[in-house]
């Protein structure tokens, strides 16, 4: 298992280093893009990747999320319960999230394969990759949170 630990830790790394080139990328587009509007030589293609980098951004933020626990949640009451009635609570919020996950890279995958032959307006490339971080993201949200699961059964870090 220490083989997964050491994948899971490299695809963090990957993972973090992604949401970091992103936010540059969303950042840097937007900031000359308002720079060449000011002096009157919009950019025509600025929006659309600007657009594209920050979808692909939030999806894998919400990666980083999943790995280090920090979504929104609602815990007052988990908490004030015994600590195995908060470990039952801990299961069935990570199956259902698990289940909405499946169910969304299935609908993400079908999005992609529906989207071939569509390109975007201004840059012409293929729209589905914009769509393709729907099951890129879900898989490796996924794939935390079945580490997740399988630490709670075996009683570490959670």
């Amino acid at each position: 298992m220490n083989t997964i630990y050491k994948i899971k830790d490299k695809f963090l790394q990957i993972e973090i280093a992604t949401v970091i080139f992103l936010l540059l990328i969303t950042f840097s587009v937007v900031i000359i893009e308002v720079i060449f509007r000011f002096l009157g030589f919009p950019l025509y293609w600025s929006e659309e990747i600007a657009r594209y980098s920050f979808v692909w951004l939030i999806m894998f933020g919400c990666i980083v999320g999943i790995e280090k626990k920090i979504h929104f949640k609602v815990d007052f009451f988990a908490k004030s319960l015994h600590k195995n009635l908060q470990m039952i609570i801990f299961y069935i919020g990570n199956l259902i999230t698990g289940v909405f996950l499946f169910f969304l890279a299935y609908k993400g995958v079908m999005l992609c394969i529906n989207a071939q032959g569509v390109t975007s307006p201004a840059l012409g490339i293929p729209q589905y990759y914009a769509y393709l971080a729907i099951p890129v993201a879900t898989v490796l949200m996924l794939f935390h949170l079945l580490i997740q699961f399988y630490e709670g059964i075996k009683g570490r870090k959670i």
